[in-house]
């Protein structure tokens, strides 16, 4: 049995942040998921990153880095990657082919 190691680094400079006592707070909610080559679901992990940064950090430029690993047999995949902002509801997706032979 085979990984698939799936590494985001996510840009969160402009993310829509709210003040909450003297600092600018937000989150995201981030999904990875694994599919087969008909894009039937295998396998997933979700998380909720909530981020509380001092004045004038979120501004700056900021990114987050989140990992997963999923055991998979040889053959294709395809790794879907989604991030949706609490705040302004924003959501972004990425695909993305893998082959372990």
């Amino acid at each position: 049995m085979s990984k698939i190691q799936v590494v985001a680094k996510i840009d969160v400079s402009s993310l829509h942040f709210r003040k909450v006592v003297n600092r600018d707070s937000g989150s995201l909610r981030v999904v990875a998921a694994l599919f087969d080559p008909e894009g039937g679901y295998l396998t997933g992990s979700a998380e909720t990153v909530s981020l509380k940064l001092q004045d004038g950090r979120a501004s700056q430029d900021l990114a987050v880095t989140l990992r997963w690993e999923f055991d998979a047999k040889a053959g294709s995949y395809l790794v879907r990657l989604v991030v949706r902002e609490a705040q302004g509801k924003a959501m972004t997706s990425l695909n993305r082919e893998v082959k372990i032979p």
